[in-house]
Formats: structure tokens, C-alpha cells, sequence
């Protein structure tokens, strides 16, 4: 498998504080996503919504993001395919999410 991509170091100069939302519908998980007060950055659990949109994710967010859609085999509740989870993750990129996780 190829994944297109780069790689680069953010530096940082300040500690920050990431809350992790997970959710069983993208309706829930937007909801989580914006009562996470005080966290400088989200990671959205893709993975988890059995309805996984990252449209929806990404529309309206007041604080960067960390999209994640982690695999069964990596711990995660993804069970759909690997192209699948590859098009989320690369959908994630061109939808404008500050940080994606790729795990391969």
C-alpha cells in the first residue's frame, strides 16, 4: 500500500491539553467535539461513529483537530476495510484537518 503524504515536526511552545471524542453517531460526536472547554485541540475518533463523516466532523470546529480512524488490529473499533479507512484519513487532508494519525 502507498500513502501519499509528508511528514513535518510542529514545534511547540507551549504545553496542550487534547480531549478525545468518540461517539456512536457523527451527530454525538460534533456535539462531544464542541463541549470539549479548555482543550487546544480534539482528536476526533472516526473509528468509532458506525456513520463515519469527516464533512461533518470538520464543518464548524472552533479548535484544531487530530482526525483518527484506528483499525481493530491497532486497538481502535474501525472493522471496515483498509481502502476504506485509507479514504477517510486522505478525505481528512483534503477537508483541511489540522492533524490527521495514520497508523500502517
Amino acid at each position: 500500500m502507498c500513502w501519499r503524504g509528508f511528514f513535518f515536526r510542529v514545534p511547540m511552545k507551549t504545553t496542550q491539553l487534547c480531549a478525545t471524542v468518540t461517539a456512536e453517531t457523527m451527530e454525538e460526536l460534533c456535539q462531544k467535539r464542541d463541549q470539549q472547554d479548555g482543550a487546544d485541540l480534539v482528536e476526533l475518533r472516526l473509528d468509532s461513529p458506525f456513520d463515519p463523516d469527516v464533512r461533518a466532523a470538520l464543518r464548524g470546529r472552533q479548535v484544531p483537530v487530530l482526525v483518527t480512524c484506528r483499525p481493530k488490529w491497532e486497538g481502535g473499533e474501525f472493522g471496515g476495510s483498509e481502502e476504506e479507512r485509507r479514504r477517510i484519513l486522505l478525505e481528512a487532508v483534503d477537508e483541511g484537518a489540522e492533524y490527521v494519525d495514520v497508523e500502517h
